[in-house]
């Protein structure tokens, strides 16, 4: 039986989106959003707990987020998670390469924008994730020097 890796988030971008693009110029953006839940404690106490998340985007979703996201922004996110490896020792050990985004609000874009969109995003298949990957390492490995 095969495993199944599936993600689904809602929440607010914490920062502007960061755009770029590999050295076979497929658009990548990455952002980080936000999910809240209130947990309440023994004594009856509601507390609100922040999660933070690293989403990236490939293409054409890439694009679109690009020119759709800003600071604030209320996304409905659908991927998978991967492992990442974190040098710092630092921050999240995982991000999730999103394969649907709903843009829900856009906060800070022009009134005009505000529809709700949908778009498919990532790799077309585990191969060219696997490629994207290793692109992604080398470029890293490239900026230390």
């Amino acid at each position: 039986m095969n495993g199944m890796n599936r993600v689904v988030l809602m929440g607010h971008l914490g920062g502007e989106p960061r755009a770029g693009a590999t050295p076979s110029g497929r658009r990548v953006t990455s952002f980080n959003i936000a999910t809240n839940e209130f947990i309440r404690s023994s004594e009856g106490e509601k507390t609100k707990r922040t999660d933070w998340h690293k989403i990236t985007t490939w293409g054409k979703t890439a694009e679109a987020c690009e020119k759709m996201l800003r600071k604030g922004s209320f996304v409905l996110v659908e991927g998978k998670i991967r492992n990442i490896v974190n040098r710092e020792g630092v921050g999240p050990s995982y991000e999730v390469f999103a394969t649907d985004v709903s843009f829900i609000s856009n906060y800070g874009n022009d009134q005009s924008k505000q529809e709700n969109l949908q778009y498919k995003t990532g790799p077309d298949s585990e191969q060219e994730l696997e490629l994207e990957q290793d692109q992604k390492e080398e470029d890293d490995d490239e900026d230390d020097d």
